[in-house]
């Protein structure tokens, strides 16, 4: 949209924001047409220039200079896209949000395009357009937490940035201050309430952020969960159903969300994964210890009445009777154990 009086609106809003010195905006447009006419019509207050996809590197070069120049004219590129990522254009004082987006990430990557520090630039002025809408205050609200480096979306910990204004989030040391107006709040907060976190999508972002904070090319293991107070809780990737049927198991997750570099098991030590996986959280360790101690070769229950001893404190020869009662992977012979695992038919 860009007519006469929504462009109107628009001036009127960047004077009443307008930074100290030159105006160097940058303005985010829904697509070619929509660059072209804000242009065009914005052209008639201020210098302005668009850029798509169709301008060669040099264009764009050229303008983002003239941008940054306190010399030159250029106050407002309007473009689509291309600035997403990977440019680097410190001098921008103004972002203007002039199209919706349903990718937080692309919320962030524009967002970033005026964070940089700058000679005689103390903050930059973000002006969103699209509306004060319900979505869209929601995803504002995930798109700054996920500024955190170990955010995991879980309902307390979102309410609970929401309603401080994000102050957890240590911005402020950086010069960026939050506010959110109640009425957007109460609505992204009746929202976190509502929302079902636990569905595949925010698994799956769960996942990859802990990936990430973990800087690793890999999966992470079991112990990194275990290790990192920040991680999410592996309990909930094991529950999740995908493509209708439940995970059971880690492995399973990683499989169903696509994941590389994954060992290749056959069904039934897969089957085994998702019964030991099936025990957890772990409240006994009598009957993973009985597992362990199989797998590495000890089948006699005199020997493993005795491991068992040795590395379970209070450890009562009673405790292995039920244990083995309660474990279905186990058969046993005379004075031996052995795995066994069922496939389901």
């Amino acid at each position: 949209m860009a007519n006469d009086e929504h462009c109107e609106f628009i001036a009127k809003q960047i004077e009443a924001h307008c930074p100290q010195g030159k105006l160097k905006a940058l303005a985010f447009c829904r697509n070619v047409t929509h660059a072209r006419m804000m242009s065009e019509v914005m052209g008639e207050r201020y210098h302005t220039a668009y850029l798509t996809g169709r301008n060669d590197i040099g264009e764009r070069i050229r303008a983002y200079n003239d941008l940054q120049s306190d010399s030159a004219s250029l106050e407002i590129l309007f473009t689509v896209d291309i600035l997403n990522e990977g440019v680097d254009i410190p001098g921008v004082n103004m972002v203007l949000f002039l199209r919706p987006t349903e990718s937080s990430t692309i919320f962030i990557q524009q967002l970033g395009r005026g964070l940089r520090k700058y000679d005689n630039k103390p903050y930059v002025t973000v002006l969103d357009f699209i509306g004060n809408s319900y979505k869209r205050s929601v995803q504002i609200a995930f798109a700054l937490s996920s500024l955190a480096e170990n955010f995991v979306v879980e309902k307390r910990l979102m309410a609970s940035l929401v309603r401080d204004d994000f102050v957890a989030l240590g911005l402020s040391e950086y010069g960026v201050e939050i506010r959110i107006d109640d009425l957007s709040k109460e609505e992204i907060l009746d929202f976190i309430d509502q929302e079902n976190f636990n569905a595949i999508k925010y698994l799956k972002q769960d996942y990859f952020n802990f990936k990430k904070y973990m800087s690793s090319e890999f999966y992470p293991w079991h112990m990194d969960y275990l290790n990192n107070d920040c991680a999410p809780d592996l309990i909930r990737f094991m529950s999740i159903k995908i493509g209708g049927k439940k995970t059971g198991c880690y492995y399973n997750f990683l499989t169903g969300i696509g994941e590389e570099h994954l060992p290749v098991f056959t069904e039934e030590q897969t089957a085994f994964i998702g019964y030991l996986s099936g025990l957890l959280p772990l409240v006994r360790p009598h009957e993973f210890e009985i597992v362990r101690c199989l797998m590495n070769g000890t089948g006699r229950i005199e020997e493993l009445d005795q491991e068992l001893s040795e590395k379970i404190p209070g450890y009562r020869k009673e405790q292995l009777e039920h244990a083995l009662q309660f474990l279905k992977v186990v058969t046993r012979g005379n004075d031996t154990l052995s795995l066994c695992i069922k496939l389901d038919d």
